[in-house]
């Protein structure tokens, strides 16, 4: 990264606009041997396509930077790549905002045997929490598959290859799109689930912008999802992922109220740290060839 020009040093002469480009500049991944180091605003760091109508208003935008406090997670560093898929299939080639976000099934088996080939092993998010704070071992070079929003491609396309490869997935679900157009079946997700290498995350109820929402309806999205899954699942929920990568103060607190072990963001990286147990970092997949995909996850 350059070094800023000095004229750049004074922060408050910035606008909100400004301020927000240069804390998602600012962020990077963990150096191997770092066990403290210092993060900035993390407001939101998002690699979707906000909708219009889902756009935050601007007080509420304001609030949430202003809250956004800088941390010093310390603790153990682990290298744990968890990789960032949304649509399992080729789009249209008039739907551009699909085409950013979607892995050709050939491309995908194509990964997903690369790993299997060359010794990685896909864990769960419990075995990653376990190996943090319960002193649980993790294989030489683990590895999570996060599969967001779930698509019904997820089912149609990448679960025969996940089942292949004997590779493990999370899936994060917001649980009130289940059952409409698109999107994944109840009774998909409860086969997925048994199989035993399908988990699921809650991705709130209906994938809105969070740091927008009054305290009810943020307990609706964040503790209301996990009782719907818990539910339906029959098993406890332990994981949120926050829709857009947006989430705040108020949005962490409200997840640790609801029970969860920890919450996926979107920020880059492949270290994480145990400070960062409810903004977990992740690297997003494109349609990369095996050798790019190979240089990525050794970065």
């Amino acid at each position: 990264m350059k070094r800023k020009p000095k004229k750049q040093t004074k922060i408050k002469t910035f606008s909100l606009a400004a301020i927000c480009c240069l804390s998602i500049i600012a962020f990077s991944p963990l150096p191997k041997n770092q066990t403290e180091y210092k993060q900035k605003q993390y407001l939101v760091i998002s690699d979707e396509k906000t909708p219009k109508t889902q756009l935050p208003p601007k007080a509420a935008a304001q609030e949430s930077t202003q809250s956004a406090k800088n941390l010093i997670p310390k603790g153990k560093n682990l290298k744990v790549p968890i990789l960032t898929y949304h649509y399992i299939s080729t789009p249209a080639p008039t739907d551009k905002d699909r085409q950013a976000l979607s892995v050709s099934e050939v491309v995908f088996e194509n990964q997903m045997k690369f790993l299997a080939e060359n010794g990685y092993q896909t864990i769960a998010l419990d075995d990653f929490y376990n190996a943090f704070f319960q002193n649980g071992q993790l294989p030489q070079k683990p590895i999570i598959i996060t599969i967001d929003d779930g698509y019904y491609d997820a089912y149609i396309n990448a679960y025969p290859i996940l089942k292949k490869y004997s590779l493990k997935a999370a899936i994060l679900l917001p649980v009130n799109l289940t059952e409409t157009s698109n999107y994944l079946h109840w009774n998909q997700v409860l086969e997925m689930q048994n199989s035993g290498l399908i988990t699921f995350v809650s991705h709130g109820k209906t994938h809105v912008w969070l740091p927008a929402l009054d305290q009810s309806s943020l307990d609706d999205q964040i503790i209301g999802s996990k009782k719907i899954l818990e539910e339906k699942l029959g098993i406890k929920i332990n994981w949120f992922g926050y829709p857009y990568g947006a989430y705040d103060d108020r949005t962490i607190e409200t997840v640790k109220k609801a029970g969860y072990l920890g919450a996926i963001s979107t920020l880059p990286g492949s270290w994480q740290n145990q400070g960062e147990i409810f903004a977990l970092r992740r690297t997003r997949i494109g349609n990369f060839a095996t050798s790019q995909f190979s240089e990525i996850l050794n970065q």
